[in-house]
């Protein structure tokens, strides 16, 4: 009789450690971060009819990982959910850390766990939207954060956002201190996000003088007007002797010198720029696209 009673108490927990690790498995299994904006024809899961719910108690099932990962966060702690930022599986860490994002916990050690990505270099499947590719964890946790940031902003969520500066401040000072190698966009949103301290000034001057970062010599233009000045002239002048290069390199960075040039009035400087893209079929839209929404008039000036 002690044996089944001992039985009836453990079973529960049985059947819950089997179920969460025959998830974890399939997920692995699976190997691709996933989200819920999947494109047309997504149907959140909560939306989601009786008959595809059910389809989550089937193990293995073949369903998106994303319904997976949900199956397990309705079944697991939030130790449990916690140790997984350590699991030897890349796409269950990114998953176990989107949760606690979305759960805004201030006491997960974000920034430890961007730098042991960082270090790993682990790369892993994701999907966002109709879009798959194949990226380092590291790459896809600031695009997720930048994300979440610029979607904070947008729609005044001011606890989200006051929950992702804590998050990012101290990356994104990472990235300007200790970092030139980071994909072009990245850029983008640190200079957005921050005002750094003026000891920084040399730093952010060595990525304009060094990278041709856009994003860096805008940021002066937009806070500090006395250095801008003194570096305007010598970073366009950079730019026309390596527009070849840098639009090979960093083509972002290329298109958005192109439309400063343009807009402030500078036409023979962006005629130079312009003579570095390829003289193909592709040429006019590659243009096109370089100057959209750039008042016409201004645009016919370099052309």
């Amino acid at each position: 009789m002690k044996l089944i009673t001992i039985l009836i108490f453990f079973t529960p927990l049985l059947l819950k450690a089997q179920n969460r690790d025959d998830i974890i498995k399939q997920i692995v299994k699976i190997n691709r971060l996933e989200s819920e904006m999947k494109g047309v024809g997504f149907i959140p899961y909560s939306e989601l009819p009786d008959s595809d719910r059910i389809r989550l108690t089937k193990i293995p099932n073949d369903y998106d990982n994303y319904l997976n990962f949900l199956a397990l966060v309705k079944i697991i702690s939030s130790q449990e959910l916690v140790a997984l930022t350590k699991h030897s599986n890349g796409v269950i860490r990114m998953f176990a850390l989107r949760e606690l994002i979305k759960q805004r916990d201030y006491n997960y050690d974000y920034y430890s766990f961007f730098l042991s990505e960082f270090k790993n270099k682990d790369s892993i499947e994701w999907q966002y939207g109709c879009m798959i590719s194949t990226e380092p964890t590291y790459e896809i946790l600031l695009q997720d954060w930048s994300g979440n940031w610029n979607y904070a902003r947008s729609t005044g969520a001011k606890e989200d956002s006051k929950f992702l500066d804590k998050i990012l401040k101290p990356i994104d000072s990472f990235i300007l201190v200790d970092r030139f190698d980071f994909y072009d966009g990245v850029y983008t949103d640190i200079f957005d996000r921050q005002r750094f301290d003026s000891s920084l000034n040399g730093r952010i001057i060595e990525l304009i003088d060094t990278k041709l970062n856009f994003w860096a010599f805008n940021y002066f233009k937009k806070t500090n007007p006395k250095i801008f000045k003194s570096i305007e002239k010598k970073t366009i002048t950079n730019v026309l002797k390596n527009k070849t290069t840098l639009l090979k390199e960093h083509p972002d960075f290329f298109q958005w010198f192109l439309r400063y040039l343009v807009t402030n009035k500078q036409f023979d400087n962006a005629k130079q720029m312009i003579q570095a893209l390829p003289k193909d079929e592709y040429f006019n839209k590659r243009l096109e696209y370089m100057l959209m929404s750039i008042d016409k008039k201004l645009v016919d000036k370099v052309k």
